[in-house]
């Protein structure tokens, strides 16, 4: 069967049993296994789930872990759902109840209210959490959308990138940004044939976006596949650089920008088709 799974950052002084991975001090990060996860005992038990299968999701699932290292699976079906971390407990709170949530970005501002960006069926959506009033506003960005990643310009405005829903020939990137007023989005001018899945943004200095992104196929007639990729707003125009042209590189990828300003990419090389290594 397949499992839907994802992971979920938390700050702790414990240890989650069974995990495995090297994470900074005090970061631990726990798979979400949807079929079935349980902690006892500090032993990790799962059922014919390969980790690193991620089909498309028909519920949403989240992760809750307390301080004390325990840890306990909601399987939440109806909402998309933020989750800020208190002193000893988890508050849950619906950011959208009009769908299921998917592929969800988060970032806080400097005024301490929340963004996110996040897909229902294949519509590009956006929630605002205003704390003052404290309550949740949400609306669409756009039609046609699969994975997305959001980031905060120095006003602390919006920008999102994502690709068009599916894997069918012409789905392209894509760049959303709020300018004060309304969302302006346009289509990357690329000579990919299928942008597909994965994406990640962020801004520098001066608020000019890098995306990077999976480009599922290449330019028609050309024999490359599966590969990550980047593009960088100069002013002028979008500039395109190929990260690794290895094929399968790209899936997963995450992007951030250090204090020098230098891109930071993290990212897998897995087969396509399953995923697997």
């Amino acid at each position: 069967m397949a499992v839907p799974v994802g992971v979920l950052a938390m700050r702790s002084s414990s240890t989650a049993p069974g995990l495995n991975m090297s994470m900074p001090d005090g970061v631990i990060v726990v798979p979400i296994l949807a079929d079935f996860l349980q902690y006892r005992s500090g032993q990790r038990r799962k059922r014919n789930i390969d980790p690193a299968i991620l089909p498309p999701l028909n519920r949403t699932f989240m992760f809750v872990a307390d301080l004390k290292g325990i840890a306990r699976c909601l399987i939440l079906c109806c909402s998309l759902l933020l989750i800020p971390l208190q002193a000893a407990d988890w508050v849950i709170e619906p950011v959208d109840p009009g769908g299921i949530g998917r592929y969800s970005s988060l970032r806080i501002d400097n005024d301490g209210n929340a963004h996110v960006s996040y897909v229902v069926g294949e519509q590009l959506r956006y929630g605002f959490w205003d704390h003052v009033q404290k309550k949740w506003f949400t609306m669409p960005v756009d039609s046609s959308a699969d994975f997305c990643s959001l980031a905060l310009d120095s006003k602390q405005r919006p920008h999102i990138s994502y690709a068009d829903f599916g894997t069918v020939s012409g789905c392209r990137l894509k760049y959303a940004h709020w300018d004060g007023s309304r969302w302006k989005r346009e289509a990357i001018p690329l000579t990919s044939d299928v942008i597909g899945y994965y994406t990640s943004i962020a801004l520098d200095a001066t608020d000019k976006p890098s995306i990077s992104f999976y480009e599922y196929r290449g330019p028609k007639g050309s024999d490359f596949v599966l590969r990550l990729r980047l593009v960088s707003w100069t002013g002028n125009y979008w500039e395109v650089r190929t990260v690794d042209g290895t094929t399968s590189s790209g899936k997963f990828n995450s992007m951030a920008i250090d204090p020098q300003g230098q891109l930071r990419l993290a990212y897998a090389n897995v087969n396509a088709m399953n995923a697997g290594t």
